[in-house]
């Protein structure tokens, strides 16, 4: 399909809804619009016992090209020990997972927890809570 066809389909469609909405149709309830929210600046905290880490979580944290990626898409990143005082907010907020991945928002709200470390998971994980 050409993109002019497309751009017509995509024309029609628009009248169709609009015309439904004219005659006292409602589009939420005909089609829902997904709205993208993007949360640049959020964190990706991982919180481990350093002592039992993870080969995913050493590929990670070797992985200078990932590390990277996560900066272009305006995201942090850090890892805590579970034992260090300043790691016990995260802990609380991951409860009994080791290792656990949290992605904190710039406010500083807990938008997720996962207990799945490899960069594919975490990549989606990302994009899922902060549409990054």
């Amino acid at each position: 399909m050409s993109k002019r066809a497309i751009a017509n389909v995509a024309a029609i469609v628009l009248l169709l809804l609009l015309a439904v909405r004219q005659f006292g149709g409602s589009l939420p309830d005909i089609l829902p619009v997904p709205i993208a929210i993007s949360k640049p600046g959020s964190w990706v905290v991982i919180v481990e016992e350093s002592e039992d880490r993870l080969p995913e979580v050493a590929k990670i944290l070797a992985d200078a090209s990932w590390l990277a990626s996560l900066t272009a898409r305006q995201a942090k990143f850090r890892v805590y020990d579970d034992d260090t005082q300043s790691a016990q907010p995260y802990v609380q907020a991951a409860g009994a997972t080791r290792p656990a991945v949290l992605i904190i928002a710039p406010d500083g709200s807990l938008l997720g927890v996962s207990g799945d470390v490899t960069r594919p998971a975490i990549d989606a994980f990302l994009r899922e809570k902060a549409g990054l």
